[in-house]
């Protein structure tokens, strides 16, 4: 964070870098290059007094590090701090503007073209005012008063002369630019604002002369996002502007789904940085975040804009829409830079007359989704994909890691021992308890600080092992082009929804789309048996899904060095303890592969939990299922991409997302099938480690109190509203809005893009269909049995025993239950 910091130093952009600093003092306050990183933006946002502060906190830190030559660089740069402070920067920079305007100019000349139909307003490049008498506004009683003055306005009034400018001239005339241009983009630094505007609003410089802007047209806040809209004001329902309407050409026969889906304006090649174009401004306003803001720092910004917007938490569904419609601006935006884009704009050509024209490959390659979080098995899943495939160069992989990317510091810059491992944990509880037997507090404390650089080398060993387990490095050289990842740190997770989503984000024109859990096992050949189960349904709007049956790790017991007795035992990853028969493209299928179904089981808090059940028989063919399952789902691209991609809206969301998938697919005329062969196993062996669930508490000896076992209190109660607020939203999708939620009032929150119930089928068909009664909690024995009649075995070794609590949100979990 802190070399993250000095880049954005170097281009002068002090917001970015005294948040990334922050970030790194947050991580470690110990840290003397992030207080000086953020000392020298402070500085330069001229907050002199602050930037002594941090100043002062680093040249500590050096002090008791023995660091003279960098403390002899601090205190040169509290020297020059204190030489600006002297000058005064905005004494510099009306020094700046004066220097602009210093050769001799005249008034700039204000004159009205009087035409049938408009008037026109042309300005001449002169920094002063001065209005012609024959044209001031006729309904003021008297003309305004001429200015005359020896100097032009900018060296009388500074940065004022803009303001007084406007003022002057909204006196002389009223009129509106019709038939002209309303616009005017700044060629310095790239801002749209009213062409009345004398000035740049955001770098103040004179936009006068024809030389200094461009006609522009201003676009609305997220005008390139795609949107749904269920209002009923008359608006049109369109998924671009009238000005990208008139600026689209028309589409090719030749064209691909994904070209109407995108837009061919959202395809082009962008043309600013990331986060960086004048068009999404008001987006980052309306989240309260600067422009150029990372993906996590956007995503937090997200989470409190929600938070403070929603209606159930004293704001509205139109605060809320602005809020989520920005988010999506910000996020297309974000998709535009990425890799996935990049790979379909591959997939076009530039045609003799500047034109261009897209064309569908004609690829039958696989996309794996695959959502990591803190998991060492995903490595051996990945390489799996892979070395089981009939075909690996048709295989593609995105994935978003989550994982603990940073290591403690040295001990004397105030490392700390965390609770994220679990032999460090024992470790630490041996520790613990031995301490307790010391009954001098110098020994003990002795002992404490002896122990302390163990605990310290185990937890640096395990933070290495897991940084390099969790990264594409992992597989053979000539895979690694064929994953697509993101990596983000273990505390900034928001469950698997968001996690798909950025692995989604990376899809770049693949045919198919398979969704599968971090902890699997596949067959070999596993590509093609998808593939012809998909075909045998004879329909391209299929999608095969099922409950995986389950698979365990080996284990190997960890025993004490001085008295050989067993700690605990942990999982060998990469193992299987006892594997079941393997399933073919052509071969018969073993009946103990038989495949299992997601039912209904029974109602937590607010949604009703699934499990899995397995046939008796082989099906001779893909038979229908009720009820979609993220950890086994393959299909044509549409399905997750356009018609039920992974809600974005919906923070820490768990128990709810199979269910918002399976209605989004059925409302837009999916159809949801569980082939008869599933070559697929998933682990569950182990509980799925929930991101609420982790121990957030570190310190310099030993662990906080125990009841903060779910880290910082307000922390895990602001997770456990936002959970919320995401099962209501799948409540309403559903067409059964909590009645304690705001969400259930004539003022509904309305779902942007994919998010929302499609147009050919009705919500209602959909409850029918499942045959879940929301409003009374009731489960009909077609939920229970899959859509099946009762052809399951009741119990089996290869069923996933935890199913039921796979996908158990924060408030949700205390009923675990299990088959």
């Amino acid at each position: 964070m802190a070399n993250q910091s000095a880049c954005a130093l170097a281009v002068e952009a002090w917001d970015d870098a005294m948040e990334r600093a922050e970030r790194a003092i947050a991580c470690d306050e110990g840290y003397a290059k992030a207080h000086a990183r953020r000392a020298a933006a402070l500085r330069g946002k001229r907050e002199y007094a602050r930037a002594r502060e941090s100043l002062k906190v680093c040249r500590a830190l050096l002090a008791r590090e023995g660091e003279t030559k960098m403390i002899r660089d601090v205190d040169a740069m509290v020297a020059e701090i204190d030489a600006d402070e002297a000058r005064g920067e905005q004494a510099a920079r009306v020094g700046m503007q004066v220097k602009m305007g210093s050769k001799a100019q005249a008034k700039p000349n204000f004159s009205a073209a009087t035409t049938k139909a408009k008037k026109v307003v042309t300005f001449d490049p002169k920094l002063d005012i001065d209005c012609d008498e024959d044209v001031f506004d006729s309904r003021a009683s008297q003309p305004p008063s001429r200015r005359s003055s020896s100097k032009p306005m900018l060296m009388d009034l500074g940065v004022l002369a803009v303001e007084k400018a406007i003022e002057m001239q909204r006196a002389v005339v009223e009129a509106r630019v019709e038939g002209g241009f309303e616009h005017k983009r700044c060629k310095m630094c790239g801002n749209v604002c009213h062409a009345k505007l004398t000035a740049c609003s955001s770098c103040c410089l004179p936009l006068v002369s024809v030389d200094s802007y461009e006609p522009a047209t201003l676009p609305r806040a997220g005008a390139e996002a795609i949107y749904e809209s269920d209002s009923d004001d008359g608006e049109e329902n369109a998924t671009t502007t009238s000005a990208e309407k008139d600026a689209e050409p028309s589409y090719l026969d030749s064209d691909p789904w994904w070209v109407r889906y995108y837009t061919r304006s959202a395809l082009t090649e962008p043309t600013h940085s990331r986060g960086l174009d004048p068009a999404l401004r008001s987006s980052y306003a309306a989240l309260d975040v600067a422009p150029g803001s990372d993906e996590v720092t956007v995503r937090a910004a997200f989470r409190n804009a929600l938070a403070r917007a929603h209606p159930d938490a004293g704001g509205s569904a139109k605060e809320l829409d602005v809020v989520a419609r920005a988010y999506d601006a910000i996020s297309l935006d974000f998709w535009r830079h990425d890799e996935g884009a990049a790979r379909l704009r591959l997939q076009s050509r530039r045609l003799a007359d500047g034109s261009i024209e897209f064309f569908d490959s004609a690829n039958e390659d696989i996309f794996v989704v695959l959502e990591v979080y803190r998991n060492r098995e995903a490595e051996h899943t990945l390489k799996r994909l892979f070395s089981e495939a009939s075909d690996p160069s048709r295989v593609y992989v995105g994935v978003t890691w989550q994982y603990k990317s940073t290591t403690p510091p040295p001990d004397a810059l105030g490392a700390r021992i965390d609770r994220l491992h679990t032999n460090v944990y024992v470790l630490t509880e041996e520790i613990q308890k031995r301490a307790a037997d010391v009954k001098d507090p110098v020994e003990q404390e002795k002992y404490l600080t002896k122990m302390r650089r163990l605990q310290l080398k185990a937890q640096r060993t395990e933070d290495a092992e897991e940084k390099r387990c969790h990264s594409a490095r992992v597989l053979e050289a000539r895979f690694r082009d064929h994953v697509r990842e993101t990596h983000m740190p273990w505390d900034a997770s928001e469950g698997p929804s968001y996690a798909r989503h950025l692995a989604m984000r990376k899809w770049g024109g693949e045919k198919y789309v398979l969704h599968i859990d971090a902890m699997t096992v596949v067959d070999k050949g596993w590509d093609e048996i998808l593939v012809s189960e998909l075909e045998r349904c004879g329909d391209d709007k299929r999608v095969l899904t099922a409950a995986p049956l389950g698979y365990e790790l080996k284990t190997q017991p960890v025993v004490e060095e001085e008295t050989f007795r067993q700690m605990y035992q942990t999982d060998v990853y990469g193992t299987i303890k006892d594997r079941l028969p393997a399933v073919s493209a052509l071969g018969e299928i073993d009946p103990a592969r038989a495949p299992a179904i997601t039912c209904a089981r029974e109602f937590g808090e607010s949604l009703f939990r699934t499990h899995a059940r397995q046939l008796a028989e082989v099906p001779s063919e893909p038979t229908p299922a009720l009820f979609f399952n993220s950890s086994f789902a393959f299909a044509r691209a549409e399905a997750f991409v356009r018609d039920a991609p992974p809600d974005a809206h919906a923070p820490f969301l768990h128990l709810g997302e199979d269910l918002s998938a399976s209605a989004r697919l059925y409302t837009r005329g999916w159809n949801l099938c569980t082939p008869a062969r599933v070559p697929v196993l998933r682990c569950y062996s182990n509980a799925p480690r929930a991101m609420w669930m982790e121990d957030h508490r570190s310190g310099k000896m030993l662990y906080a109190d125990a009841r903060f076992g779910v880290g910082n209190e307000s922390d895990a109660a602001r997770r456990e509203f936002l959970n919320l607020l995401s099962r209501r939203r799948v409540l309403q999708l559903v067409a059964a809005a909590d009645d304690s939620s705001q969400t259930s009032r004539d003022d509904p929150v309305r779902f942007t893009r994919a998010y929302g119930a499609g147009r050919d089928r009705s919500i209602e068909s959909f409850i029918e269909h499942i045959g879940v009664d929301f409003t009374a909690k009731r489960i009909s024995t077609r939920a229970a049995c899959g859509g099946h009649d009762g052809a399951f075995v009741a119990s089996s070794k290869s069923l996933p025993a935890p199913f039921a609590s796979a996908r158990t949100g924060p408030s949700e979990r205390a009923a675990r239950r299990y088959v």
